[in-house]
């Protein structure tokens, strides 16, 4: 599998993990906080095997976050109904360029 393919997974399953979490109310519904303790391991071993590629970290890891908190802001506007600010949204384009320029520089 592509080590692109293995970071979109990480950033699936680390995404899933947050929505797990919030879904679980403080850690009082046990599905969803199987979900999300399942979706985690799932994002740990499939960032540990793009690492085992040769990824380096910041780049790496550096799209996982960014992707992931790009994705669960998208969710939570889509799922929940979340209103974002003009600041927020100045934020978010920020960090799409940020992760942008942290793939543009490994070139």
């Amino acid at each position: 599998m592509p080590t692109g393919v293995l970071l979109l997974l990480a950033v699936v399953a680390e995404v899933t993990g947050t929505a797990g979490l919030s879904a679980s109310e403080g850690l009082t519904r046990p599905g969803p906080l199987l979900v999300a303790l399942l979706a985690y391991a799932a994002t740990t071993a499939l960032i540990g095997r793009v690492f085992a590629r040769g990824a380096r970290v910041g780049a790496a890891y550096g799209l996982l976050t960014g992707c992931g908190l790009l994705a669960a802001t998208l969710l939570s506007v889509v799922v929940d109904g979340d209103v974002l600010t003009t600041a927020q949204l100045a934020g978010v384009l920020a960090l799409g360029v940020g992760v942008l320029m942290v793939q543009v520089g490994r070139r």
